[in-house]
């Protein structure tokens, strides 16, 4: 027998062995598991909630659909997060001969920065429910002028300018719970008159942030 053929035998040999013992090491800790799950439900009796002090490496709890309260039978745990002022030095790094101000404060949480087309930024103030508007920018890096576009929304988050281009008619608002539009011509500071419904519901209240977006071949 030539000595390739010989290698080739050992190879070969070599990848079963190592296939079968891969095998039984699985097959074991399968099996392993299985009679620990077993065991620590039989040393716990139900198995069912424990607090943190029963929590170890290798514990299994068992919960079932019984163990749990009725639906809304209990208050939902929150906990949202706290706001924290800046500190006074806390400004963003940038590179030499240049500074970063602050453009706008006082926005009551604000979701969704858009551009409109002649370079107004439009602001979704969820919480307060409001458009607004910033243009320009001064020597000190404010904004030039500061504007209300539209009030009265429902946690407005997604803002998009229809059509796409220079020149867009309207401007869409992604309410929570639904899909308005307003007027709009270029330069506008202000909503030229009152929303229109395009989309009336899109799901239960304070379960959607509907962020927008508009596409060339849309026709509204």
């Amino acid at each position: 027998m030539r000595l390739r053929d010989i290698w080739a035998k050992i190879q070969s040999f070599t990848g079963e062995t190592m296939h079968r013992a891969a095998r039984w090491s699985i097959q074991f800790r399968v099996l392993f598991l299985g009679i620990l799950t077993s065991t620590l439900l039989a040393q716990n009796g139900s198995g069912v909630f424990y607090d943190f002090n029963a929590e170890a490496p290798g514990k299994i709890h068992k919960v079932s659909v019984a163990d749990l309260p009725a639906p809304r039978a209990t208050k939902s745990a929150v906990n949202p997060p706290e706001m924290s002022p800046r500190p006074v030095d806390a400004i963003p790094k940038t590179l030499p001969g240049f500074k970063v101000n602050m453009y706008a404060t006082g926005l009551d949480e604000p979701r969704e920065l858009r551009a409109a087309p002649n370079g107004d930024v439009f602001v979704a103030e969820s919480d307060k429910g409001e458009i607004a508007v910033f243009r320009g920018v001064t020597k000190d890096g404010k904004a030039e002028q500061t504007s209300t576009f539209a009030t009265g929304l429902h946690d407005p988050f997604g803002i998009a300018f229809f059509p796409p281009g220079s020149n867009p008619e309207w401007v869409y608002i992604g309410n929570t719970d639904s899909v308005v539009r307003f007027p709009y011509r270029t330069g506008d500071l202000k909503a030229r008159a009152t929303a229109q419904t395009i989309v009336a519901e899109i799901g239960r209240i304070s379960s959607h942030r509907s962020s927008l977006r508009a596409r060339r071949n849309c026709r509204r």
